[in-house]
């Protein structure tokens, strides 16, 4: 793997840093994690998910930092939209759930069609894919089936 540390100021995609089935050192990624679940943590607490938390909206400087891009006005689960890297299990079997970025507003959208999770649910199903695919340098499809 590429030092990061070299680039201080310039800041990446994890998607440009890893390549596929590269991984990082346990203790980096689980820093960058823990890194990137407070700003989500953040993110919650004004009442807004994110809901599009992955390889290519995680940017991160040479310190290691994670930078969340902001999150889109609206995204959709299921259906169509059921990419595992994306969409938890849950939702994969759904008939295509349009989420806005407000909690109060997705929960309602989720009860209508009938899911029971919470929204936040989506980010922390989102953090764990990265974390996956930080460990074991593959996609969580390909991890779940290996």
């Amino acid at each position: 793997m590429e030092q990061l540390g070299a680039e201080p100021d310039r800041s990446r995609s994890l998607a440009e840093l890893l390549q596929e089935g590269q991984t990082w050192p346990i203790t980096e990624s689980f820093g960058l994690i823990r890194r990137l679940a407070e700003q989500v943590r953040a993110l919650h607490a004004a009442g807004r998910i994110h809901r599009a938390i992955g390889m290519g909206t995680v940017l991160v400087d040479g310190r290691l930092e994670p930078r969340l891009n902001p999150p889109p006005e609206v995204c959709r689960f299921g259906a169509e939209c059921s990419d595992p890297e994306y969409c938890p299990p849950e939702l994969i079997e759904a008939e295509g759930i349009e989420l806005p970025e407000s909690i109060e507003a997705a929960a309602q959208a989720l009860q209508k069609a009938g899911q029971p999770m919470g929204p936040r649910r989506i980010d922390l199903y989102q953090i764990g894919v990265l974390l996956c695919r930080l460990l074991t340098g593959k996609p969580i499809q390909a991890y779940m089936y290996s």
